[in-house]
């Protein structure tokens, strides 16, 4: 099956180059703005497309990108689920994946990304550039692990998490659900609070 992209901003053109290097090939791009679709793609018109007979006949992925704690990328997964649609789940061939490694519905895996052994990362699912998700971790639902992040070793990540680039966690830590992780900051300690954690070590920021 070809495969139907949800969204057409910068992340749907990196989705593509991973597509491509995979030798998958792309029916389009969904979005509300006419037109909106990267060069060399399809614009096939908005989510409505999805109650089409040609969806029933396609994979799709969700390509919003997550750079912040909200649920866009969720809703638009849930729509797919609702209509019963084929999820695709797309690994870069430039990226690692280790043995008995995990990914779930809907989970990308781009360039020079490893998942090493016995990790699990859940649905819907952004493990970005030269991201690392190393031995025994655990990533929920609808998490985005951004560019040059490190998870050590057996990281246990909630869903809806949000891992900001070059951020790195110390093994063995705990995320809950909700939570952002700055980009650079340092996790030395379990994260139990929703809500945005910056700095060396990572510290809940309040809100003004």
């Amino acid at each position: 099956m070809k495969i139907v992209l949800v969204g057409g901003g910068g992340h749907c053109a990196s989705c593509i180059d991973v597509i491509g290097s995979a030798g998958l090939e792309i029916a389009g791009v969904l979005d509300p703005r006419q037109g909106a679709a990267p060069a060399g793609t399809v614009w096939l018109g908005d989510d409505r497309w999805m109650d089409t007979p040609e969806a029933a006949q396609s994979q799709f992925l969700v390509s919003v990108g997550q750079m912040r704690l909200d649920n866009a990328r969720q809703q638009l997964f849930e729509a797919l689920i609702r209509r019963g649609l084929a999820l695709a789940t797309v690994s870069s061939p430039a990226a690692t994946l280790g043995r008995g490694a995990a990914l779930g519905r809907g989970t990308i895996v781009m360039h020079k990304a490893v998942v090493n052994a016995g990790a699990r990362v859940g649905d819907n699912c952004i493990v970005n550039t030269a991201a690392v998700i190393e031995h025994g971790c655990i990533v929920g639902d609808h998490c985005h692990v951004a560019t040059g992040a490190i998870l050590n070793g057996d990281v246990r990540v909630g869903s809806g998490v949000m891992i900001g680039s070059g951020a790195i966690v110390l093994q063995g830590i705990s995320i809950c659900s909700g939570a952002m992780v700055g980009a650079g900051a340092v996790v030395t300690s379990n994260i139990d609070q929703p809500g945005t954690w910056t700095g060396i070590p990572a510290r809940r920021r309040e809100a003004p």
